[in-house]
């Protein structure tokens, strides 16, 4: 029993350092975007009032739409789904953003909005299925590991994007923004492969928690109930 117990703890581990590197490298694509989207806005012909509006609309719509989303999840159990199809369209609209022509203002805001939609659908879908294998380690710990890298790529991103800007040959700030979003499609492909690797390795992370653990949790339900 020991022994079972143990291997189940070994592959929580394993899956909760994937699903932090995940996050690192996800948090590096869309944080690394974030910090040049008003100046790119900007460049392509939105005014200021709608980078105001496109910004603020993008949270709004990304934070409203957890409320449906996570409710879907929660449903359907389709969480690898769910968080799949999130991750790609979150991922791929930052690097589409390299097409964006030089009047192209309401393409990038569409792309920027898509972005923010594809964060919602992956969400609560991606916390439950860092939940399942964190109840073997310390929820509070499992989900401050992976919140430390996605802090970390949150603060590389950017700065990636700083390296880029300097390297390059800023007398067309408009390339030079676009080779950013290009630049950018690297950590994004790196963290869909991370995240295929994590689906192939554990299809079915809930039977990672331990019988005694779901013991627990059925038992703790019984009783609310």
């Amino acid at each position: 029993m020991k022994t079972k117990d143990n291997k189940i703890i070994a592959s929580s581990i394993i899956f909760i350092v994937l699903m932090g590197l995940v996050s690192m490298m996800s948090d590096m694509t869309h944080e690394g975007a974030k910090s040049i989207y008003g100046s790119f806005l900007g460049i392509v012909g939105a005014t200021p009032k709608i980078i105001s509006i496109i910004s603020g609309l993008g949270e709004f719509i990304g934070c409203s739409l957890i409320l449906i989303t996570g409710i879907i999840a929660n449903k359907t159990k389709k969480y690898w789904t769910m968080t799949i199809i999130g991750y790609m369209i979150n991922l791929l609209a930052i690097p589409a953003l390299a097409l964006t022509g030089p009047n192209g203002w309401i393409y990038a805001c569409s792309l920027i909005l898509v972005e923010r939609i594809g964060k919602a659908i992956r969400k609560p879908a991606k916390n439950t299925l860092v939940s399942f294998s964190s109840k073997n380690l310390g929820e509070g710990k499992s989900f401050a590991f992976v919140e430390f890298l996605d802090q970390i790529g949150a603060f590389i991103g950017p700065l990636i994007l700083t390296l880029v800007l300097y390297l390059k040959d800023t007398t067309d700030i408009f390339e030079s923004y676009k080779t950013c979003f290009l630049v950018l499609a690297i950590p994004a492909l790196i963290t869909l492969i991370i995240l295929f690797i994590a689906r192939a390795k554990y299809p079915k992370p809930d039977s990672l928690e331990r019988e005694e653990v779901v013991a627990d949790n059925i038992e703790n339900k019984s009783v609310l109930k």
